[in-house]
């Protein structure tokens, strides 16, 4: 929500492509996505926000009691995601985040 309020106070023109796809591709402007979302997109530039060890990978309530085989699989689809939204960027990726390093990333 922060984002979204400093880019209107800004007057920087922003899509929801979830929600805006029909203009927001045509449009210049910042596209705001939930990586899933992103699949089968590019972008100059992609922002990556948020990303630490409480945000990624994502581990939903009751993770820690599913059975290790489920939290394999789900483990691995949360890579694949994360792997998806950092290789929609065509020139530049950028990844911010505050707090603990997310152990899923090599840097």
């Amino acid at each position: 929500k922060d984002i979204l309020s400093r880019l209107h106070q800004e007057k920087i023109p922003y899509y929801d492509i979830t929600t805006d796809s029909s203009t927001g591709n045509k449009q210049d402007g910042v596209r705001l996505s939930t990586f899933h979302n992103m699949k089968g997109l590019e972008f100059k530039s992609v922002f990556l926000m948020d990303v630490n060890q409480r945000t990624l990978p994502f581990l939903p309530h009751g993770y820690e009691q599913w059975n290790p085989s489920v939290q394999k699989e789900y483990n691995q689809r949360e890579l694949a995601l994360i792997y998806v939204a950092m290789t929609r960027a065509v020139h530049t990726l950028d990844i911010s985040g505050v707090g603990e390093k997310s152990g899923v990333l090599p840097f």
